[in-house]
């Protein structure tokens, strides 16, 4: 690896970035913005627009509900799977699999540390307006904030298998995320999983 693109990056050359198909979409910095066109065209289309927020120290951030409870996923296409922190979803009443059922699961980290994963179980989520069919996502010890902290919870990242399942397009020019929820795809994925 030579490097990573940031939001800086991304947002000066109004990045697209088709999380289905795995394309990366750049325009000259002068370019006119398209994002209106890509808007209109995309919620046309049945998409869901989502607003992206960038967080200090914690990336680009989408609002989030699981099981009832409010708080964001930060945005990584380079996750293979979305990972949610054993410590925020504590009191949800998440199913948890029984080793027999999946085995672990390891994921290295940014730094190349194994980190152990489990799985769990939501009934609902939304990611915005939203609604992601309930199913399995991994479940690992990630860092958190104080324990304190009740209005805005860190629930993990929100990775490639949900945003190419529910063919995820980011508008890194405009800060928004589309999502979609296609019947093949999704059938697709539960006869995967």
């Amino acid at each position: 690896m030579d490097g990573l693109l940031g939001i800086d990056f991304l947002h000066r050359h109004q990045a697209v970035i088709d999380c289905f198909q795995m394309h990366l979409f750049l325009k000259s910095p002068s370019a006119p913005s398209t994002s209106a066109a890509l808007s209109a065209g995309s919620r046309a289309g049945g998409c869901t627009e989502i607003p992206i927020r960038p967080v200090s120290h914690r990336g680009l951030t989408v609002p989030a509900r699981i099981n009832g409870r409010s708080g964001y996923l930060v945005v990584d296409t380079g996750a293979a799977h979305t990972l949610l922190s054993q410590n925020a979803i504590a009191g949800l009443n998440m199913r948890l699999a029984s080793p027999v059922s999946f085995g672990k699961l390891g994921a290295p980290d940014v730094g190349k540390h194994m980190i152990i994963l489990q799985m769990a179980h939501f009934a609902t989520m939304e990611v915005g307006n939203f609604s992601v069919p309930p199913q399995w996502v991994a479940l690992a010890d990630l860092p958190h904030a104080n324990s304190g902290e009740t209005d805005n919870v860190f629930f993990g990242y929100l990775g490639q298998d949900l945003l190419a399942c529910y063919v995820g397009i980011i508008d890194c020019g405009a800060l928004k995320l589309f999502l979609r929820f296609d019947p093949v795809v999704d059938a697709a994925r539960r006869r995967k999983g």
